[in-house]
């Protein structure tokens, strides 16, 4: 089984806060379909920092975006140091105009393109900056929370309430992507702010999880997992059994 194309990797294991810790895995692999894994995945529990990344499709030199851009986000924030508080939105804006400039030059007709969907945690507190498809969740008390939201067309027009029934919506709508890195300006990522506390546990993936994974199926995975690397495998296992047509990154963090 083909995987691990992580971009940086801190290990297994346990990292220290000031009051508690935490575990992390992440794997990646390019699914039953796919030659080539255009996925990237970002272990650095040194830095308190996860992520995955998902190179646009339609675009040349998609696992040259995501993981591109994975490596500019370890550096920046590694750069940063142990300061509480990053400028995460000014570090993701950076990253998305340096791939947009490389894009052009590689490709200046098309340019290149990637999702971006990374984790900081510092302090117990926990940074979270998106933009695409891919997904954060939080299980707290059993309870799974999607943290952010897909920037699709489809998922836009659900947002604004529009009465359109899933069954008309046009089947590129869910795949046609409203925010990503490597777009013009204006360049607006989401960020999210929010406390862990112990045995939090959250889970980052790319859409080739949850195209073929339900949320049910997460959820009980997840919550039956001993460790984040017990969790991975049991969910990449399970996206490998249905099929996978897309490439798969998942990151899980457990906090203790």
């Amino acid at each position: 089984m083909q995987m691990q194309r992580t971009v940086h990797s801190a290990g297994r294991g346990a990292h220290h806060t000031n009051r508690m810790k935490f575990q992390s895995y992440g794997e990646t692999h390019p699914g039953r379909v796919r030659e080539r894994n255009e996925d990237a995945v970002l272990v650095r529990g040194d830095l308190g920092l996860f992520a995955v990344a998902d190179g646009v499709g339609g675009l040349p030199d998609g696992d040259y975006a995501s993981s591109r851009a994975l490596e500019l986000l370890s550096d920046k924030i590694g750069e940063a140091g142990a300061v509480a508080v990053v400028d995460l939105e000014g570090i993701l804006a950076g990253i998305n105009r340096t791939i947009f400039l490389e894009g052009r030059r590689r490709h200046p007709r098309l340019g290149i393109a990637t999702t971006l969907t990374c984790l900081l945690w510092r302090d117990e507190r926990i940074r979270i900056g998106h933009t695409g498809d891919s997904m954060i969740w939080r299980l707290r008390d059993n309870h799974l929370r999607t943290i952010t939201t897909e920037h699709t067309v489809a998922a836009e027009i659900q947002g604004r309430r529009e009465s359109v029934p899933s069954e008309k919506m046009p089947d590129q709508f869910y795949h046609t992507l409203t925010r990503c890195i490597g777009e013009s300006d204006p360049f607006a990522p989401e960020i999210i702010a929010m406390e862990a506390i112990p045995d939090d546990r959250f889970l980052l993936a790319t859409d080739g999880l949850t195209k073929v994974v339900r949320r049910q199926e997460i959820h009980a995975l997840l919550h039956a997992a001993r460790t984040p690397e017990d969790a991975v495998k049991a969910l990449m296992k399970k996206a490998l059994a249905m099929g996978a047509p897309d490439n798969v990154s998942i990151v899980a963090l457990f906090v203790a």
